[in-house]
C-alpha cells in the first residue's frame, strides 16, 4: 500500500500547486496548512465580489454541495454539470428560479481553485432547508402533512 502523498507548500507556488492538479486521496500537508485556508478564503472573497454572490445564492450552492460527496475535488466543468443536474432535480424546487440562475452564472465561470474554495465554504456551514428555502408559509392554521 502506498503512503499518502505529502505536499510541502512553499511561498510563491501554493496557488499554482492548487490550480495545477488535485491532491491524491489521503494527501496531507506537512506545513503551512493555515496559509492554504487563508488562500482559499482570499480566492472565495474575490469570487464572491466578482459575481456579487448573495446569501440566498449561497443557500442554493450549499444545498447542492450537501447532496454530493467527492473523494477528489471535481474539475470545474464536472462541478458545473453536477450543479445543473441538481437544478433540474426535485431537491432544488424550494429555491427561486432567479436565485438558481444567478448561482449558476457564478459557478459556470469558476476555475479549479475557486471550486475548491466554494466546496470548502459550503461544507463548512450547514445548508438551508432546501424544501422550504423559497416556499411561503401556508399559514398558522395549516395542518402538518
Amino acid at each position: 500500500m502506498q503512503a499518502p502523498e505529502h505536499v510541502t507548500f512553499r511561498p510563491g507556488n501554493l496557488a499554482e500547486r492548487i490550480a495545477r492538479s488535485p491532491l491524491a486521496p489521503g494527501a496531507t500537508a506537512k506545513r503551512d496548512l493555515g496559509r492554504y485556508y487563508d488562500l482559499l478564503d482570499l480566492v472565495l472573497e474575490e469570487w464572491e465580489d466578482i459575481y456579487q454572490v448573495t446569501t440566498q445564492e449561497w443557500g442554493v450552492i450549499k444545498a447542492f454541495v450537501a447532496t454530493r460527496y467527492w473523494e477528489v475535488i471535481p474539475e470545474p466543468k464536472e462541478f458545473y454539470e453536477q450543479f445543473e443536474s441538481f437544478l433540474r432535480s426535485p431537491m432544488s424546487k424550494g429555491f427561486d428560479h432567479q436565485l438558481k440562475v444567478s448561482a449558476a452564472t457564478a459557478l459556470k465561470q469558476a476555475d479549479r481553485t475557486e471550486v475548491r474554495a466554494i466546496i470548502w465554504e459550503a461544507e463548512s456551514t450547514p445548508p438551508p432547508d432546501a424544501a422550504t428555502a423559497g416556499a411561503t408559509s401556508a399559514g398558522a392554521d395549516a395542518a402538518p402533512p
